[in-house]
């Protein structure tokens, strides 16, 4: 009955957000799916259907997690929405869990952002900053774009700029707000959607 619910509501997040691409064709969204979506073969088939300017329009976050019962069949759905359906692939929470490089080499994945648990410690932490360093010159070398998110506060924007991560993600650039906000402040600051995908 969870899973059931889950998916439901999996799918109106997805629903709700192909009218809000819709609606304002200069921006891109990220949605966020966990491996049970990735192995509802409902779900995958609704992000076949949708369009393809849509999709060139959205970035999938899937969360790393140790908990995958068919890490082959993972692979296959991540794979086929990247490349048959040509998604743009982010494994998010990178470093909380099973932090399994070998999504990053299977999937092709096209973005990483590091969970917050790292970022957030890394102007006070060596093992933090460390394990951020390391990971950014792995995926430097495979073409893979960073994201910090938790940026709180300028010390810690201070060390992401120091490791050449990419994006950043946090309260240090911008509060949640509404859709129409959002475009707003897109449309006022006159920048590509890529540079404020993850802010």
């Amino acid at each position: 009955m969870v899973l059931v619910l889950y998916s439901k509501f999996t799918k109106s997040v997805i629903e709700y957000n192909i009218e809000i691409l819709k609606k304002y064709p200069e921006i891109k969204i990220a949605i966020n799916l966990s491996p049970s979506d990735i192995f509802d073969e409902s779900i995958i088939y609704i992000l076949k259907e949708i369009n393809k300017e849509l999709r060139n329009r959205i970035i999938l976050e899937i969360v790393e997690t140790e908990d995958i019962h068919s890490y082959d069949l993972f692979i296959d759905n991540v794979v086929k929405l990247k490349k048959e359906y040509g998604y743009k692939i982010c494994i998010d929470d990178f470093g909380a869990g099973y932090s399994n490089f070998t999504h990053l080499l299977k999937i092709n994945t096209d973005y990483l952002k590091f969970d917050g648990s790292i970022i957030k410690n890394i102007h006070k932490d060596k093992i933090s900053y460390d394990l951020a360093e390391t990971i950014t010159s792995f995926c430097k070398k495979m073409n893979i774009k960073t994201v910090a998110e938790y940026v709180e506060n300028n010390q810690i924007l201070e060390k992401v700029r120091e490791l050449n991560i990419d994006y950043g993600q946090g309260f240090l650039f911008y509060k949640a707000m509404p859709i129409e906000e959002a475009v707003k402040l897109i449309k006022d600051e006159d920048q590509e959607y890529e540079e404020n995908i993850f802010e």
